[in-house]
């Protein structure tokens, strides 16, 4: 239980989220600032709410986030790793001053 209660403070700590009824999530970190090993975390911990029909669409938002070291390309696997761990197809969506402002994660049935 205590685990439970650590993963959930943890991601409601770093991470906003929003659920629509139609199964669309949107994340976004709270902070400027984001690691690998974060988002590493927040997919370990996604993973095991997925499944045929959850999410349709997963909205990832890096539009106001810096990564630790420039670890753009590491985001990227994770991204694209994830994706396909969980059966979405991915897009990237690039930003002025970042190669990652955000990625589209999507059903294969869902346009």
């Amino acid at each position: 239980m205590n685990a439970a209660i650590a993963e959930t403070k943890y991601l409601l700590d770093r991470w906003r989220l929003a659920v629509s009824a139609r199964g669309v999530l949107h994340v976004r970190p709270t902070g400027p600032v984001l690691s690998p090993e974060e988002l590493a975390g927040l997919f370990a911990l996604l993973y095991g709410a997925c499944d045929a029909t959850f999410p349709m669409v997963l909205l990832l938002d890096l539009s106001e986030t810096m990564v630790t070291g420039g670890q753009w390309s590491t985001l990227a696997s994770l991204i694209t790793g994830f994706a396909q761990k969980v059966d979405l197809r991915c897009r990237m969506i690039s930003g002025p001053e970042r190669p990652i402002a955000g990625a589209c994660l999507f059903r294969h049935d869902h346009v």
